[in-house]
């Protein structure tokens, strides 16, 4: 039988503030390489690069849809792997 009275601390696992900031800003120049990096081998695919790591980062799931060509099947070999 579950106890409904009981106070459960539902506070963010995670910190807040000035820390968050620091912790963006030590990432922030990591992310740029990478993206820099990946961009070096699929060319002219700015934008998909940005949200795909955009999709990594916040540990959803994404669904690259596109023409033949486009570098998908490189995409669902590599990215887990970044």
């Amino acid at each position: 039988m579950t106890d409904h009275n009981k106070t459960e601390d539902l506070s963010p696992p995670y910190q807040t503030g000035q820390d968050t900031i620091n912790g963006v800003d030590s990432v922030a120049p990591k992310l740029k390489l990478l993206s820099k990096s990946i961009s070096e081998i699929v060319l002219g695919q700015e934008t998909v690069i940005e949200q795909v790591l955009i999709t990594l980062l916040s540990g959803g799931h994404g669904l690259l849809v596109g023409a033949p060509g486009l570098v998908k099947h490189f995409w669902s070999i590599h990215a887990p792997k970044l």
